[in-house]
């Protein structure tokens, strides 16, 4: 699992770079959506020619529909994917919430408190002989 991390960390960019390249396909099946309905549009002398032209120019303009979503997903996916900064705060976060909930963290954590417990007792115990000691010269 590690050396996958490794490597989505090395190729992440790349992967974003590809994907971004999905509003370009986006735009120029709108672009081939629009000159079909052009041609259709020119080559025609009448109504009933237009419908021809466009029945014949159908396959073409599915092709251009499918691309264009293809487009817009990779768009989307490489909008949502994360850049490396991003990508080393996801995964330190998972591995510092794997290291804090495991039975040895649990531990030290449970010891740390005792101690920190038993010096604020100390420092709370030292304390109102400072205190008294300060009230007295300020007055």
């Amino acid at each position: 699992m590690e050396f996958f991390i490794l490597y989505v960390f090395v190729i992440i960019e790349k992967i974003a770079a590809f994907l971004a390249i999905g509003s370009s396909i986006f735009w120029w099946s709108g672009f081939g959506i629009m000159v079909s309905f052009i041609l259709a549009f020119l080559m025609s002398k009448n109504q009933e020619q237009f419908e021809e032209n466009k029945r014949k120019s159908r396959k073409t303009r599915a092709m251009f529909y499918f691309t264009a979503c293809v487009g817009v997903l990779m768009f989307v996916v490489s909008s949502l994917l994360p850049d490396k900064k991003e990508l080393a705060i996801i995964v330190a976060g998972g591995m510092t919430y794997q290291v804090v909930t495991s039975e040895p963290a649990k531990q030290i954590g449970g010891k740390a408190l005792e101690l920190l417990n038993k010096k604020l007792d100390e420092a709370i115990k030292d304390e109102p002989k400072k205190e008294s000691t300060n009230v007295s010269k300020s007055l």
